[in-house]
């Protein structure tokens, strides 16, 4: 997976890109078909919300691409909140995508309506 990692209003340390690096890079073994990811660290200081840390991912697979966001005070807090969410969306992914959950289906139409249908 090749991982694209982008800081706005940010200084992107080593120990930060790697901690990123670490965290999203990990998510290949909930999905093989990851293709890539891109990722925005941004660092928001508007006057409504405070100071806020957010993180944007979008994940290319085959099929529709999974993309979320996260928000918190501390930019290494957002990381860990997104990669739990991550990991929450690609196995929604992962059921929606998967063929073998309509054979129970197709198993009971077929009982039902005879094999020509």
């Amino acid at each position: 997976m090749q991982i694209n990692i982008r800081g706005v209003h940010l200084e992107l340390t080593p120990s930060l890109k790697n901690y990123v690096q670490e965290k999203i890079g990990g998510l290949d073994k909930y999905l093989d078909g990851i293709i890539r990811a891109d990722i925005d660290l941004i660092y928001d200081k508007s006057e409504k919300e405070g100071r806020q840390n957010i993180i944007k991912v979008t994940l290319v697979v085959p099929g529709n691409d999974i993309r979320t966001e996260e928000k918190s005070d501390e930019m290494y807090a957002s990381i860990d909140l997104i990669e739990v969410k991550l990991q929450r969306l690609i196995k929604k992914y992962k059921t929606k995508r998967n063929p073998s959950r309509f054979k129970k289906q197709k198993e009971i139409l077929r009982r039902l309506f005879g094999r020509g249908e």
